[in-house]
C-alpha cells in the first residue's frame, strides 16, 4: 500500500496511512528492534558493573552464565509455544537481567569471604551454599512468586510478562546451584571491603531514633505528593513516540474524529421495528448529541412514511411549483437553472409508494453502517457526537460503546486485576518470609523499609509529574517482592552474626551490588522508545534505589532499637 501511495506522490499532493491496522504493524516492528535493544543494554550495564565491583572476569561468568542461560531459555520456550511477544513482554529481558543476577551476586561474594577459611574451592563452594542457599532461595521465592500472580490479569501482554519473568527467575536460581556451581569454580578474584556500608549500618543503629523519624518526615513530606499523581488510563499514549501512522491519527483525531463518539445497538426479529427503534433512540437522545445518525436517515419506517405521504398527498403540485418559481423570481435568481431540482420536486410530490431496501441499494454500503442482518435479526447501530459536557448517564440503559466507554471499561478492569494480583502478591511474599524466619517480628523487618520505599516512590512521582499508568502500577506491586531480596540477605547475616557492623561490611557489598545492577538491568527500559517501558524503568529505578537506600539505613536503626535477644 505504501508503494501504491508513494507513486501518486507528487507536488500538491500527499497522503499516508494511518489507522489500527498500520499503527500495530510498525509498533510490531518497533517491538522487535526494542526487544534486540533492551537485552544487550542491559545485559552489558550489568556485566560492567560487576566486573567495576569484582574485578573479576571468572566471577562474571559465574553470575551471569545462569542468568544469559535463563533468559535464552525461556525465550526459547516461549517462542516455541507462542511465536511472539507483546509491547509488555519487551521489558522482560531487562527486568530478568537485573533481577536474577542477584542470585549469583550474593553467592559470589559468600564465596570470596570463605577463600580465607579453606584452600579447597571444593569445600570452600559446598561451605558457601550451605551459609548462603536459604537466603537465595526465600529472595528469588519473594521475586519469582510476585510475578506469578499476573496471570490472573485480563491483559495478555500483562500475563505473559509474569510468566516470563517468573519462570525466568526459577530457572535461573536451578542453573545457578546446578550447572553453574558444578562446572565453573571461581578460583579468582579477592573479596573488596566497602567500609562506608559498614559506617553507615553503625552510624543509623547508634542514631537510630534520629533516623527513624528523618525517614518518617521525609515519607510524610513525599506522601503529600502522592494525590498529585495522575493515572494515565488511555493505553494507545503508551506507544513509541515514534509511531508516524499514531501521530497522522492522532492529528486526525484533533481535527475530525470526537473523543465523545457513541455507538448505540439494538435488535430486533423484524427490519420495521429495528428501523422503528432507531427514531425513537435518536429522538430520546437528540439533545444530548451535537450531532446523530441513525438508519432511519436514509430508510424510514414504513408507518413513519405512510404517515409522511398522506400528508403529501394535500400537497398541490401545481401550487408548489407556482410559488417556487415565484419566490425565486422575486429573490432575482433565473428560474432555468433550476430545472433538474423543479423535476426531482413534482416526482418526490407525486410519489404514492413507500421506499423498500431495494429502492435504497445505490446506497446500500451507508445503510450497511446503521442496519445490519445477523441470522434474522435485524441489529440497528445509531451514531453520533456527545455535546461537550454531556452526562453519560443520559445513556443508562442502552448498549453504547465508544472511546470514552472502552477507557472506562479498560480503567474497571484493570483496577480489578490490580486489586487481585496485589492481594495474591503481598499474602506470597508474607508467607514466603514467615515460613523462612518463623517469626512475625522478622517478617515486619523485612517489609518495613520496602512499604516505605512504596510511599516514597509515589510521592516522587507526584512531585516530577511522572503519570502512572497500568505498566507502573505492576512495579509498584513487584517492589513488595523485589525489595525485600536485600532485607532478607542482610537479616540473614544478622541472625548469624548478631553485629551489625560485621553484617554490612560482608554482606552489604552483596546487596549494594546487586541493587545496582537491578537499577542498572530494569532503569535500562527507562531509555526505552514505549512511553509505557520508559516509565515503567524510571519507576523502578527510583523504588529499588529506595529500597536500598532504607535497606542500609532504615533496618539498622530498627535492628538496634530491640534487644540482641529480641531478634534472633
Amino acid at each position: 500500500m505504501e508503494a501504491i501511495i508513494a507513486t501518486h506522490q507528487g507536488k500538491g499532493f500527499s497522503a499516508e496511512l494511518t489507522g489500527s491496522h498500520a499503527i500495530t504493524l510498525h509498533e510490531a516492528s518497533a517491538m522487535k528492534r526494542e526487544i534486540v535493544g533492551n537485552t544487550f543494554s542491559s545485559v552489558i550495564a550489568v556485566m560492567v558493573i560487576i566486573l567495576i565491583f569484582f574485578r573479576s572476569l571468572k566471577g562474571l561468568l559465574y553470575v551471569m552464565f545462569p542468568v544469559v542461560t535463563a533468559m535464552i531459555t525461556t525465550m526459547g520456550i516461549v517462542l516455541f509455544f507462542s511465536g511472539s511477544f507483546s509491547e509488555v513482554t519487551g521489558a522482560f529481558a531487562g527486568m530478568l537481567a537485573g533481577l536474577s543476577d542477584d542470585l549469583g551476586i550474593v553467592l559470589y561474594v559468600r564465596y570470596l569471604i570463605s577463600m580465607d577459611e579453606t584452600a579447597n574451592p571444593i569445600e570452600r563452594m559446598d561451605r558457601t551454599i550451605e551459609a548462603v542457599y536459604r537466603g537465595i532461595t526465600t529472595g528469588m521465592l519473594t521475586t519469582a512468586l510476585t510475578f506469578f500472580p499476573m496471570v490472573f490479569s485480563s491483559f495478555r501482554g500483562i500475563r505473559e510478562l509474569g510468566i516470563l519473568t517468573g519462570i525466568g527467575m526459577l530457572l535461573c536460581w536451578l542453573f545457578l546451584f546446578t550447572l553453574t556451581s558444578l562446572t565453573i569454580k571461581p578460583s579468582s578474584g579477592r573479596f573488596i571491603q566497602i567500609h562506608a556500608l559498614r559506617d553507615i549500618a553503625v552510624f543509623s543503629s547508634v542514631r537510630a531514633r534520629g533516623v527513624i523519624v528523618v525517614v518518617l518526615g521525609t515519607t510524610l513530606l513525599l506522601g503529600v505528593f502522592g494525590p498529585r499523581v495522575r493515572f494515565m488510563g488511555d493505553i494507545t499514549e503508551l506507544g513509541t513516540d515514534d509511531n508516524r501512522p499514531r501521530k497522522v491519527f492522532e492529528d486526525l483525531k484533533r481535527t475530525y474524529i470526537r473523543e465523545q463518539g457513541v455507538f448505540i445497538t439494538d435488535s430486533s426479529m423484524d427490519m420495521e421495528t429495528a428501523l422503528v427503534r432507531s427514531v425513537e433512540i435518536k429522538e430520546a437522545l437528540a439533545k444530548e448529541f451535537e450531532s446523530i445518525s441513525a438508519a432511519s436517515d436514509i430508510l424510514p419506517p414504513v408507518v413513519m412514511q405512510k404517515r409522511n405521504l398522506a400528508a403529501l398527498a394535500a400537497v398541490d403540485k401545481k401550487n408548489v411549483a407556482r410559488d417556487f418559481r415565484k419566490i425565486a423570481s422575486e429573490k432575482g435568481f433565473d428560474i432555468a437553472g433550476f430545472g433538474l431540482f423543479m423535476d426531482g420536486l413534482q416526482k418526490m410530490l407525486g410519489n404514492k409508494e413507500v421506499i423498500t431496501l431495494r429502492d435504497v441499494a445505490p446506497v446500500s454500503e451507508m445503510l450497511d453502517r446503521f442496519l445490519i442482518n445477523e441470522d434474522d435479526q435485524w441489529r440497528i447501530i445509531v451514531t453520533g457526537n456527545l455535546r461537550s459536557g454531556a452526562s453519560l448517564s443520559a445513556l443508562k440503559g442502552y448498549a453504547c460503546t465508544g472511546p470514552v466507554f472502552i477507557k472506562k471499561e479498560l480503567l474497571s478492569i484493570f483496577a480489578k486485576d490490580m486489586l487481585v494480583i496485589g492481594i495474591i502478591s503481598i499474602l506470597i511474599v508474607i508467607t514466603v518470609l514467615y515460613l523462612d524466619f518463623r517469626r512475625v517480628f522478622h517478617v515486619f523487618l523485612c517489609l518495613v523499609p520496602v512499604v516505605i520505599s512504596i510511599v516514597m516512590t509515589l510521592g516522587i512521582m507526584g512531585m516530577t509529574g511522572i503519570s502512572l499508568n497500568f505498566m507502573d502500577a505492576i512495579v509498584l506491586i513487584l517492589l513488595f517482592g523485589i525489595g525485600t531480596d536485600y532485607t532478607v540477605h542482610l537479616l540473614h547475616r544478622y541472625l548469624m552474626d548478631a553485629d551489625i557492623g560485621a553484617t554490612f561490611l560482608q554482606i552489604g557489598k552483596a546487596v549494594l551490588v546487586a541493587g545496582i545492577t537491578t537499577v542498572a538491568g530494569i532503569g535500562s527500559i527507562g531509555f526505552s522508545s514505549y512511553k509505557g517501558l520508559a516509565t515503567m524503568g524510571q519507576v523502578a529505578a527510583i523504588g529499588i534505589t529506595l529500597c536500598v537506600i532504607l535497606s542500609f539505613t532504615l533496618m539498622p536503626a530498627l535492628l538496634s532499637l530491640f534487644k540482641k535477644d529480641e531478634v534472633p
